[in-house]
Order: C-alpha cells, then structure tokens, then sequence
C-alpha cells in the first residue's frame, strides 16, 4: 500500500468516526469501498455502460441531502460513508442495457428532473486550463454545485461543496481505476487547481498513440480530444413519499429504454435506406426485369417500411410517457444540437483514444 492510500484511508476513518472533514485541507482524498462499483454486483451484464446514471445520481442524491438541510461537512461525511456509496451505486444494477445513456436524456426523466437543474453546457478540449476555467465557473455559483463531465465513452461527476472552511471539490467516479481498484471513487480535493490536476490526468490523450495519429479516425479521434460539462444546481425540495419515489424511477428507467431503443431504431433505418440506397444505384430495374428481381426489391422495400413503423411507435411510446421531450431539442440552436448529436455518436460507440 502506498503513502498516499494508507493516508487516504486513515483520513476517511477519522471523517467517517470523529465526524473531521479537516483531513481533506491536507491534500487529496480518495474514498473507496471494496465492492461498490458501477458494475454488477448480483448481474455480469449489468451496469456496465451505467456511468452516467451513477455520476447523476450521486449529484441528485447530494442535492436531496442539501435540501434537507445538510451543511456541507455533513454532506462530506454522508458521501464518504458505505451507506452513502451504496445508495448512489445500486442504480447500475437496473441498466442492463450496453447502450451508454446520454447526459441531458438522463437530465429529462422525472426522477431526476425534479430535483436537478441544468443552467449551462460547456464544450472545450481536454486540458488543464479548460478543467480549471469549468471549475472557477462553478464556484461562481453560491450554493452546493456540479458539473457532469462527459468525454466519450466515460461521464464522472464533479461537484463544489461549500464548507465552514473552504469549498471542497468532489470527483465522483464510479469506475474502477489504479488509484481506486476496488470500487468507485470519491475523490476530494481542496483547491481548484488540484482538482482540475486531477481531471486532466485522468482524461489524457495521448497524442502519440496509434490511434490519434490514425487518420481515418479523424473526426471521432478530433471528438475524443473534447469533453463536455453540464453545469447543475439543486431545485427547491419537493417531498415524495417512498412508493412515489419508486414509481418516479421505475418510470424514468423505461423511459431511457425506450429512448435507447428508439435511437438503435433510427440508426438502423438509416443504414437501411443507405443500403437500399447504394443497391438501386447499382441495379436499375431493367425493363424486362425478372419476378424475382422484383420480389427481392419489394422485401427490401418491407423491411425499410417495417423498421419505420417500429420507429413510430417507439417514438409514440417515449412521447406517451414524457411528452415534454418533444420541445427539448427545439429549443437548442442548431450547431448545439449538432454537437450534442456528434457526442452521442461516439458514446454509442465506445471509441476511445489510448491512455498511459
């Protein structure tokens, strides 16, 4: 064990038994719980492409806890507790799915709408300076505040927590790494420019790797190179009994299925009609075409008008459940939307630049 993991574990102890947060003004603090990962406890298949259900609701839980009253040396006891990591964690176990989920789709659903607000997105490049300017953005923000970081295919949670002290900065990750092997981590730092140290090293790229210097990866490998920040803040408490709470999440996670599958549907049309596409171009029906040339065609043409009407009624169901979602992307400009699609393109597919 390390210097600096057997500091980290003798600080959470004094946090989580003398009730002290003061041991994170030394230096970094990495919390970890053996066992307590995005990845399935009970299931092999599930929570392995739940990050961003995990990093959000940390933040909706923090900010349920904010809301109740808890300062901020108590919000830091709660999130380095066993207690705490497993409320925030057993969400995974309900995504099943290999499909990553999109931030704001995540952000839409009432389970978490309620109790978080989206007040700003910010697009910028991996580095040092452009983690610190997101930082400083928001401990602008008076009150308890986070930011969802995405850089496909992998979103953490970054969060200031006001103290009696100072602002502390909290990095939830709920993946496994070599500082963390064991469970997710909560990373407390408490400076700026610590915490955004940190960020920048675990979002490297190496721009000397195959793959970057791959040019027919271009565009994603120019993708991979960015990162996305979704600021948030807590709305005003609303209480819920526990069954609403649980109807809230069990209609939330159908709504993100049906999401998810409404979004294979459509990539699937269009690959379709690609295909049909590239086909007719080469095979013009010649005049004395054959029966079973047109046979052929017409199947083709099924399929297409097939997977159009499964696409209509997965839309209609989203709709059905959350009409509200049919005026979100209205009401972005449209090179935000533009970017926000290109992002959800290479979360899908998990291409990932080489780290050290």
């Amino acid at each position: 064990m390390s210097d600096q993991q057997d500091r980290s574990e003798q600080a959470a102890a004094g946090i989580l038994d003398a009730g002290c947060v003061s041991p994170i003004f030394a230096g970094e603090l990495i919390v970890s719980h053996d066992g307590l990962s995005q990845y399935g406890w009970h299931s092999p298949s599930a929570g392995h492409s739940a990050c961003g259900l995990a990093a959000i609701n940390c933040t909706r839980l923090a900010f349920e806890q904010h809301n109740d009253g808890a300062s901020g040396e108590d919000l830091i006891r709660w999130l380095s507790s066993r207690q705490g990591a497993e409320k925030i964690i057993s969400i995974c176990e309900l995504w099943n799915n290999p499909s990553h989920l999109d931030v704001e789709d995540i952000l839409q659903v009432p389970y978490f709408s309620n109790s978080i607000n989206l007040v700003e997105t910010y697009y910028e490049l991996c580095g040092l300076a452009s983690f610190r300017t997101l930082l400083l953005t928001i401990q602008r923000i008076s009150t308890l505040s986070a930011v969802i970081i995405t850089k496909p295919p992998e979103i953490v949670a970054c969060m200031k927590i006001p103290t009696s002290f100072d602002d502390v900065f909290l990095v939830f990750d709920s993946h496994v790494r070599p500082n963390h092997p064991n469970g997710a981590g909560f990373i407390f730092n408490p400076s700026i420019d610590a915490t955004a140290n940190y960020l920048s090293r675990l979002f490297w790229v190496d721009e000397a790797s195959p793959t970057a210097k791959d040019d027919s990866y271009g565009f994603q490998m120019d993708l991979i190179k960015q990162f996305c920040g979704y600021i948030v803040v807590p709305k005003p408490s609303l209480k819920e009994d526990i069954v609403l709470a649980q109807s809230l999440l069990d209609a939330s996670m159908r709504i993100l299925a049906l999401t998810t599958e409404l979004a294979d549907s459509k990539a699937t049309i269009s690959l379709m009609r690609a295909e049909l596409q590239r086909i007719n171009h080469r095979f013009v029906e010649p005049p004395d075409a054959t029966r079973d040339w047109v046979q052929s065609k017409k199947q083709r043409d099924r399929k297409i008008s097939i997977a159009e009407e499964d696409y209509q009624e997965l839309q209609a169901n989203v709709l059905m459940v959350a009409p509200e979602r049919q005026h979100d992307s209205r009401a972005s400009s449209e090179t935000q939307s533009s970017r926000r699609r290109s992002f959800a393109q290479v979360v899908s597919k998990g291409v990932t630049a080489k780290r050290q």
